[in-house]
């Protein structure tokens, strides 16, 4: 008999491939050129292969997605991502120590949400390196930022901060 699991795997669509990249932090896995498809899947190998700490069950899934998107991937991108689109690598770190509170991955437009959402609570962040808009080369100036913050505060808004980073 062949196990549920195996048969899914096997059977995997684009649009399931799709969101199991997703449920890792790669957005819009389906509009990928091979290029890009190729660097987002050796991050997420990086990080889940069994080899650094990982999970087996992650690695089968994320190379089963693999193989199923290279398959439809243009050589050539058909879409750029808009800078909006684009992956932000974000910390939460207390003000006192440094102390890594939080970190996860979300978008751009995500992380303004987030972080307005933070200011309407009254919260005050500082926010390393600040978010820059290259409007010359259309790109994000940081892929990552450190945002500072007194860990009571950071624990009065942390119910609005967690669902950005379950993707």
């Amino acid at each position: 008999m062949i196990p549920f699991k195996d048969i899914l795997l096997e059977a995997m669509r684009p649009n399931v491939a799709t969101t199991i990249f997703a449920k890792y932090g790669v957005r819009n896995a389906a509009h990928l050129d091979k290029g890009q498809l190729r660097k987002y899947y050796m991050a997420l190998v990086k990080k889940h292969h069994s080899d650094v700490g990982g999970d087996d069950a992650d690695m089968k899934w994320i190379n089963a997605a693999y193989d199923v998107l290279k398959k439809t991937a243009k050589d050539e991108p058909e879409i750029e991502l808009k800078p909006e689109d684009k992956i932000v690598n974000v910390e939460f770190r207390n003000k006192t120590d440094q102390e890594i509170l939080e970190s996860g991955q979300c978008n751009y437009s995500e992380f303004t949400e987030m972080m307005a959402k933070i200011h309407d609570e009254g919260t005050t962040a500082e926010v390393k390196p600040p978010i820059n808009y290259d409007t010359v080369h259309e790109k994000w100036l940081v892929s990552s930022v450190e945002i500072y913050m007194d860990a009571d505060d950071f624990y009065m808004v942390s119910p609005y901060i967690e669902p950005f980073f379950k993707h």
